[in-house]
């Protein structure tokens, strides 16, 4: 997957969330797309968590990318 590797909040390279079934999220509100599905805590290791979700176009090429950093990763993947 092309674009850059994390946002300045760190969503889902270095902060993750995990509802109470167990699941890994790479972002806290993206709680029903499978985008955000990162893992399982029974079965995903911390190995391979981070880097797997990055910022791409349409929000790279823009001039207001970097003050803007993609806003968020949920606002960046349902285009919102």
């Amino acid at each position: 997957m092309e674009g850059v590797p994390a946002l300045f909040y760190g969503s889902g390279v270095e902060s993750f969330a995990i509802p109470t079934n167990g699941a890994i999220l790479a972002c806290p509100i993206a709680v029903n797309v499978s985008w955000a599905r990162l893992g399982h805590i029974s079965k995903t290791g911390p190995e391979e968590l981070g880097y797997r979700l990055k910022v791409g176009e349409p929000c790279v090429s823009c001039r207001l990318f970097k003050p803007c950093n993609g806003r968020s990763l949920y606002t960046h993947f349902e285009m919102l």
